[in-house]
């Protein structure tokens, strides 16, 4: 059984694989640090079992990974700190049937890690209150952008003012507002700082 662990803190890699190895002593444990060395992974080795997958990755959150394990069917269980309806819709529509929050107790990753190599069902308890609650996280989805507006949010996103970004672009400034303006509308951002915090918090490398 080979078992694919993706997370950027070689800590967590330590204590998840104690985890599933208590479970399966026999079991292969690869592990990677980011989404693109996971994805050479997956084209080299000729079997995957199971995944188990932060979501904040090096940079931001990426669903890569959950994408590439639906298109194969393979069963993948989210240890993330990041929470919220959004990743839950999104991991739902990928078919992730365990999904667990690094802020739980060790013991709910004990019950995601058995749900998940047994083929069953598991949210931990942080999982299912924000799954019950009605909070929309409109402030989480992922943002509706163009080439020239992620080049302008990419540089703002490192503390630059608009204008360093005007001259780091050579773009008029006016141009430069008018992109803003337009992301904002179309991803319903009630300002910049908004449409920043959900730059950032997903992976904008694509």
């Amino acid at each position: 059984m080979t078992i694919l662990l993706i997370d950027d803190h070689p800590a967590i890699q330590a204590l998840v694989k104690q985890h599933i190895l208590a479970f399966s002593s026999n079991a292969e444990v690869i592990s990677c640090f980011t989404v693109n060395d996971a994805k050479q992974l997956f084209s080299s080795l000729t079997k995957i079992d199971f995944v188990i997958s932060d979501l904040e990755l090096v940079e931001g959150c990426n669903l890569d990974v959950l994408t590439i394990c639906h298109h194969n069917r393979i069963p993948c269980m989210i240890y993330s700190s990041h929470v919220n309806k959004v990743l839950l819709n999104e991991a739902e529509k990928l078919g992730v049937n365990c999904y667990v929050s690094k802020k739980s107790v060790l013991e709910h990753l004990d019950k995601g890690l058995k749900a998940l190599l047994t083929g069953t069902q598991y949210q931990c308890s942080i999982v299912q209150r924000m799954k019950e609650s009605n909070t929309s996280f409109i402030e989480t989805k992922k943002l509706i952008l163009t080439t020239g507006q992620k080049k302008i949010l990419n540089i703002l996103a490192q503390g630059f003012t608009r204008l360093d970004a005007k001259e780091m672009l050579n773009i008029k400034l006016n141009t430069l507002n008018n992109q803003i303006a337009r992301a904002r509308e179309v991803n319903d951002c009630g300002n910049l700082e908004e449409l920043i915090r959900r730059y950032k918090f997903w992976d904008n490398t694509d």
